[in-house]
């Protein structure tokens, strides 16, 4: 029997959430370890359990009735309290011996079953993330992830507060983004697409920029900007924002932090598997997809072509070398609807894919469109690489193609940078429907303080410069393994 069989309904009815967070995260240190661990809920946590079950008692039926049947064998011995705690909660009848205990199980058990359990993957899931900050840091950690919605969201105070920790740092963006913010954890396939989230994360590289928490701020940053384009945000179907967001998280997966030009100038593996051919942004799909199958396979099929079309439309959007293209694509389609007297809508049913096109672009090269002290610590990592990279061209005698340390003007070359994404900014900003006017304020702050005193990126103390390690395709590229209870029923 599941050990979500053992779950017992607790008696403190009015115990705040905060309580309920740090309580929870004590009851739950058991369970992965002991299938047949019982503890007890209090009002505040089965709250959590209807929000994941709300979704699937709509789609399958059965009621709260059939999930508190669910646990009859344990319900007999509540006391009134905690019956009054389960009506606080569900809205159901006090609860008395059931004489449906013995009774087959209604065949909405399964579904509801599902839900519970993804439920309280959830929530050992936060337990583990919560319990990875010092106690010190955790006002801190809620405050900042309090923002998570919001274009000027500081990603560093969350690194910060997880003591430099990018990993767990990434997986708490991504959890307050996919499965709080956006709602997807009562998804069916919620532990699942967990498990591929973590895989995700853990294929980064550790390079100074193009790391996980890269993928995870870009991942926020389309999260934010949806926010600001609410009538095309909820003009998307689910599945479609879902794959978007999972798509900017893995987008550079893999990456050896070297450039497209040095892959295919030295004829690394990857040039030569993609033909020269956006090397790196073919690899990235690849191993998203890759990794993602085990989530994928949970959608139809006709979803699942969808899917993947859409990813690997959006992967491929991330080259830097189509961004001229993409301006110009845009500006003759807006030009076009004024001809005809309308307005370019991304709304449209046809132009959504097209749209998330340019939003993922954007958020990948968002940086100096945030705050400055979120940009210039960004900046400090993105010359990094670009440093590295130098320096191995000047080992082999190639032609530099990225700044070199002992010869970059900070300034000029990140006023040219701004000049550059400026335009595809604006023209996105002639979108209906989409507002890009807080990241175009961004931009031009940021060009404002560069140009009135050329300011130095905020200090970075980096590891000895030693040769990236090198991408191994069929490594990255290794199937997801999943236990058995993470793909039955």
């Amino acid at each position: 029997m599941e050990y979500l069989y053992g779950l017992l309904f607790g008696t403190e009815p009015k115990q705040s959430d905060a309580d309920a967070s740090h309580t929870l995260r004590t009851k739950l240190e058991a369970l992965p370890g002991d299938r047949d661990a019982q503890i007890t809920l209090t009002a505040a946590e089965i709250r959590i359990l209807k929000e994941a079950t709300t979704t699937t008692r709509q789609k399958h039926g059965g009621g709260d009735e059939l999930f508190v049947r669910m646990h009859s064998n344990l319900t007999e011995d509540l006391d009134p309290s905690t019956a009054d705690a389960v009506v606080d909660a569900y809205g159901a009848s006090p609860l008395k011996p059931n004489p449906l205990a013995k009774r087959r199980p209604s065949p909405e058990t399964p579904q509801l079953r599902k839900a519970c359990k993804n439920a309280v993957a959830d929530l050992i899931s936060e337990r583990q993330l919560a319990s990875s900050v010092p106690k010190e840091r955790r006002k801190t950690l809620e405050a900042a992830l309090s923002e998570v919605n919001a274009w000027g969201f500081d990603v560093w105070s969350v690194v910060d507060a997880f003591q430099g920790d990018t990993l767990l740092a990434s997986r708490a963006i991504v959890d307050a983004v996919v499965f709080e913010a956006r709602g997807f954890r009562a998804a069916s396939a919620s532990p699942i697409l967990r498990q591929v989230v973590s895989k995700m994360l853990a294929s980064y590289q550790d390079v100074p920029y193009h790391n996980c928490l890269h993928g995870a701020d870009v991942l926020q940053a389309m999260h934010a900007l949806l926010n600001l384009a609410p009538t095309f945000d909820d003009a998307l179907d689910d599945d479609v924002v879902l794959v978007t967001l999972l798509a900017c998280l893995s987008h550079d997966v893999g990456h050896p932090g070297l450039t497209n030009n040095f892959l295919v100038e030295t004829g690394h593996e990857l040039a030569i598997r993609y033909n020269d051919a956006s090397p790196l942004e073919n690899m990235h799909a690849a191993v998203a997809l890759n990794l993602a199958k085990p989530y994928l396979r949970t959608r139809p099929s006709t979803d699942q072509k969808q899917n993947r079309a859409l990813w690997i439309g959006l992967l491929l959007a991330t080259d830097m070398k189509e961004h001229s293209q993409q301006i110009f694509e845009l500006e003759r389609a807006l030009s076009k609807a004024k001809e005809r007297g309308t307005s370019y809508e991304a709304c449209t049913p046809e132009h959504h894919v097209p749209c998330l096109k340019i939003f993922i672009h954007a958020c990948d090269i968002s940086n100096p469109a945030k705050p400055w002290p979120v940009y210039r610590r960004w900046t400090a990592l993105v010359m990094e690489e670009f440093w590295r990279q130098a320096e191995l061209e000047r080992e082999r005698g190639l032609p530099l193609t990225v700044p070199a340390r002992d010869a970059t003007d900070l300034a000029q070359f990140q006023k040219g940078f701004i000049a550059f994404i400026r335009p595809l900014f604006a023209a996105a900003d002639r979108i209906g429907g989409v507002d890009m006017s807080l990241p175009l304020e961004r931009l031009d702050d940021t060009a404002r303080r560069w140009q009135s005193g050329s300011p130095r990126a905020e200090a970075y103390d980096p590891p000895v410069a030693t040769e990236p390690p090198p991408v191994s395709f069929q490594t990255l590229t290794e199937p997801v393994a999943l236990g058995d209870d993470d793909v039955r029923e």
